[in-house]
């Protein structure tokens, strides 16, 4: 199966979010771990990764910093988030920053064929 693929349905069935999510979801967007540290795609060295799946403002500047979007949104409500990004398909999760990041991956996966 398709790694990305196979990251979107852990995303969506994800009861919450999760350090090996978090490191996942890296790995596919080409982050690197070097012992403790881990650099981004673009060369920078981070001392922790972020908290992708647990953390709304991460989740945005994954977002912001892999696609470059001109629109977005998240909402929530009791057990249920949605997110979707420069008007495309509005994705659901059980929490925000996993809905954001299931809508970046998925936007990713569709406009690089």
């Amino acid at each position: 199966m398709n790694p990305s693929i196979e990251l979107l349905r852990q995303l969506i069935h994800a009861q919450n979010g999760s350090a090996e999510l978090d490191e996942a979801i890296a790995f596919q967007l080409g982050y690197a771990k070097n012992g403790q540290s881990w650099s981004r795609p673009d060369g920078a060295i981070l001392k922790s990764l972020p908290k992708f799946t647990t953390e709304v403002q991460a989740a945005l500047d994954l977002a912001m910093a892999s696609l470059k979007p001109n629109s977005g949104g998240v909402s929530w409500e009791q057990g249920l988030a949605s997110a979707a990004i420069n008007g495309g398909k509005i994705y659901q999760a059980r929490s925000p920053a996993c809905a954001l990041c299931i809508a970046t991956i998925a936007t990713l996966v569709t406009t690089s064929g």
